[in-house]
């Protein structure tokens, strides 16, 4: 009777830990959250907040323990989450344009909406580095910096020449640049009077992130990052490997690795 207990046990274990590496090579380092999601975001903090595919807003700590949540079912699907500034979250809603500050435990603080602004055809926008707005405005082909008032405060020149090919599909301030992503063409780079300094030779990017010096993407199934600085690329060598098709998120010690199933943390 020990016998078979003991190989019970024996199976069990075996059997949890094959679908364990299952999906990751190095499990014992990876905190593994069964949630899906269609949108993964962090903050400076390290938090991580998951868009479900009910566009339910949880957040989560960096141990994989969910804090908070938020949902308004009468604003449809959420179609953007800023969360530089962490005890300010910006969450967008561009079928109604939409705008929902959070405060860090995700209860409401305030609201904008971009038509009473004078903007009503707004896809893209980010948080700038003085709480006011980036946004990319369909009807001008401008990128376009503006107060919580609707001032605006600085604008491009008409990208209309650059957008040919494609629409912008990603929109992020760092370091004091702004980076509009377009696929066909590249990363374009902005200062902060919406100068365009340069055109970062990145192309077919879904989405990728500006860490540093340095911007993580995917291509192709390999991870990679470019050094804005020496303009030099390299593969990115994960502390892990997966069969699952995925997205990454750095952090300062931390990955994260989500797909619509799961998302798990990785302290490196």
């Amino acid at each position: 009777m020990r016998i078979n207990r003991t190989l019970i046990n024996f199976l069990l274990f075996f059997g949890v830990f094959l679908l364990k590496i299952s999906c990751f090579s190095q499990s014992d380092t990876c905190h593994q959250i069964i949630q899906p999601s269609k949108y993964v975001i962090t903050d400076p903090l390290s938090n991580i907040y998951i868009v479900t595919p009910k566009d339910k807003l949880l957040k989560y700590n960096v141990f994989g323990h969910k804090t908070h949540e938020f949902y308004d079912r009468t604003l449809g699907n959420i179609s953007q989450i800023d969360a530089t500034i962490p005890f300010q979250i910006m969450v967008f809603y561009a079928d109604y344009q939409k705008i929902i500050w959070l405060d860090r435990t995700l209860n409401p603080i305030s609201a904008l909406n971009l038509p009473e602004l004078g903007f009503s055809q707004v896809d893209l926008l980010c948080v700038s580095n003085d709480n006011g707005l980036w946004l990319y405005d369909n009807t001008t082909f401008q990128l376009k910096k503006i107060n919580l008032q609707g001032d605006i405060l600085a604008e491009s020149p008409n990208l209309s020449e650059k957008i040919v090919e494609d629409a912008p599909t990603q929109i992020l301030q760092k370091n004091n640049r702004i980076y509009l992503n377009l696929p066909t063409t590249g990363i374009l780079v902005f200062d902060n009077f919406g100068s365009l300094i340069e055109t970062i030779p990145l192309t077919q990017l879904l989405d990728f992130q500006v860490i540093s010096d340095f911007i993580y993407y995917e291509k192709g199934g390999v991870w990679q990052r470019f050094n804005i600085a020496s303009l030099q690329n390299e593969t990115l060598i994960l502390p892990f490997s997966t069969e699952k098709k995925g997205k990454l998120h750095v952090q300062a010690a931390h990955f994260i690795w989500q797909n619509t199933d799961f998302f798990c943390i990785f302290k490196y």
